[in-house]
This record gives C-alpha cells, sequence and structure tokens, in this order.
C-alpha cells in the first residue's frame, strides 16, 4: 500500500485527528527508544535511509503509475523505532510534494511505519529461522507479505 493519495478535506475531521494524534504518540516513543542507538549513529542513517525511500516513492514507474517501495528495506536498516522516525520524515515531505494531503500525514505515518515495523520482525525473524544465508529469499517473501497485509 505505502501511502494514501487523498487530498485534504476529504476524510472526515476525527479521522485525521486521530491518525496525526497516533503518529505523535509513536514518533515521541520512537525518540525515546530510538535514541538508544546512539545519535551519531542514528542521525544520519535516518537521514540517508530516509532519502532513498523519498527517492522511490516520488518516483513512479509510467507505464503502471505505480512506485518503488523500499519500506521493508528501511525497517530492516533502521529497525522498528527509528524507522517510525524515518517514516513521519517521508511522509510530511511527500505530502508537501503533493502526495496526499498535509492532514493523512499522521495516517499515512502509522502505515508506513507498520510496514517497516513488521518488514524488520519478518526478515529478523526469517533469517534466525533459516539462517543468514537465505536472507535474500527470505526479504523477498517479508516484503510481499507485508505489503499484502498492510494493503489489506
Amino acid at each position: 500500500m505505502s501511502h494514501i493519495h487523498i487530498p485534504d478535506g476529504v476524510l472526515p475531521v476525527w479521522l485525521w485527528i486521530g491518525g496525526w494524534a497516533l503518529a505523535l504518540g509513536l514518533i515521541t516513543l520512537a525518540a525515546r527508544f530510538g535514541g538508544r542507538a546512539g545519535a551519531r549513529r542514528a542521525v544520519p542513517l535516518i537521514g540517508a535511509v530516509s532519502a532513498l525511500v523519498l527517492v522511490s516513492m516520488g518516483s513512479a514507474i509510467v507505464p503502471l503509475a505505480y512506485h518503488i517501495n523500499l519500506t521493508v528495506i528501511a525497517g530492516v536498516l533502521l529497525g522498528p523505532w527509528l524507522g517510525a522516525i524515518s517514516a513521519f520524515i517521508v511522509v510530511l515531505v511527500l505530502a508537501l510534494m503533493g502526495h496526499g494531503g498535509v492532514t493523512v500525514v499522521g495516517l499515512n505515518t502509522l502505515v508506513i511505519a507498520t510496514e517497516m515495523a513488521l518488514g524488520w520482525a519478518f526478515v529478523r525473524g526469517g533469517s534466525r529461522i533459516l539462517g543468514r544465508a537465505r536472507i535474500r529469499p527470505v526479504a523477498a517473501v517479508a516484503t510481499v507479505v507485508v505489503l499484502a497485509i498492510t494493503t489489506t
């Protein structure tokens, strides 16, 4: 699914305010728990991964009207807490570029942060079960499963 392309003024106020409230709560928790990774390592990593996700989501595959989704890979690289911070950054910049309204930033943050957290959990669990030698098929299956879950 990746994110919601809904302009401002379409969703009911209670829905997008609730999305913003939940997203801000998630970002607050993520800043608290994600800060344990060490700011010297975390800030450049969040910036680089967010830039890659932003470029992929901002570039459309022309004949399909679809864009590449790197949220699962970003979740694997960042983990669930730093991934939530990255999701908020990506969604906010995308909204300012016209990919959905500012009112849906909270909901989009929740969707993308969920993709990152599930991707991290599935790849981590799959690599523990099948071993690191099979990380590529584990990542491929995890990507398909996570995107199917969040699309549903």
